[in-house]
């Protein structure tokens, strides 16, 4: 399995050494490719000479991961990670079940965490193993899936021409309703993939122009489901997600994912 993981990086990210390291202690061909302003190649070139480091052609993030994908075409499958984010290793059980599997899903994606700045986990993403309930909640605005440690077929990549980059802030999301409203296969893997670390000066933080974008993105998606039924979907979602949601409100006394990025 030749898997291509790409992180978009400023180059100054003091989780960047983390980030690097976890990924060259993955168990299967593994080509890491940096993308980062030209006044930064050098540097990460020198501090990571396992590492391919690219300039950026445009300052966009998910412009980034689309130049990324596109320096070499001997991968089957990629993810991307941000400089601040971290993968798990128990993505090598994931690996390691596609190496075995001859009829693979397009899209795999597993258990998230939720994580500070010192790297304790502080909350769980809400996430579905449930293929039947994305429409309902893809049409509200919610994502079942997120980036962190999903892995994305090939194929399904490059026939939906990446991320769309007129979104700053949520152009994973509308790839993942795309790949859905296409039919393309979804897999949910029981281990934990990834996490989502919560810090200061963080994009994500921008929550309001994150949800404009999401709105934009089901309005043009051409999901089809009544209100009623999206609803009951959402519903479903929540009392599954009722563990992780106590274990947030514990933790950190937030009940809901996106107040974890106020301050």
């Amino acid at each position: 399995m030749n898997l291509l993981i790409v992180t978009p990086t400023l180059g100054t990210s003091p989780f960047l050494d983390q980030v690097v390291e976890q990924i060259q202690n993955l168990n299967c061909s593994v080509h890491h490719i940096m993308v980062c302003p030209g006044t930064r190649v050098e540097m990460l070139t020198n501090a990571y000479p396992n590492v391919q480091v690219v300039a950026e052609k445009e300052k966009s993030l998910y412009a980034a991961i689309n130049q990324g994908t596109a320096q070499r075409n001997d991968w089957e499958w990629m993810t991307y990670i941000n400089d601040d984010d971290l993968l798990s290793p128990e993505i090598d059980n994931l690996i390691e079940f596609l190496n075995l599997k001859t009829n693979p899903a397009d899209i795999y994606f597993g258990k998230v965490h939720y994580i500070d700045e010192n790297s304790t986990k502080i909350a769980h993403y809400p996430t579905t193993r449930y293929r039947t309930l994305f429409s309902g909640l893809f049409a509200s605005g919610i994502a079942p899936v997120t980036q962190q440690g999903t892995l994305i077929s090939r194929e399904c990549f490059n026939e939906l021409q990446g991320f769309d980059t007129s979104y700053k802030l949520s152009a994973d999301f509308d790839f993942w309703i795309r790949a859905h409203v296409k039919g393309y296969s979804f897999k949910f893997f029981n281990k934990h993939l990834g996490s989502f670390r919560i810090r200061k000066g963080q994009l994500s933080a921008d929550q309001s122009s994150m949800f404009a974008e999401i709105n934009r993105s089901v309005a043009s998606s051409a999901i089809s489901i009544p209100p009623w039924k999206a609803s009951l979907q959402v519903l479903c979602f929540r009392l599954q997600n009722i563990p992780a949601i106590l274990f947030r409100f514990i933790k950190t006394g937030r009940l809901k994912s996106s107040s974890l990025f106020e301050k």
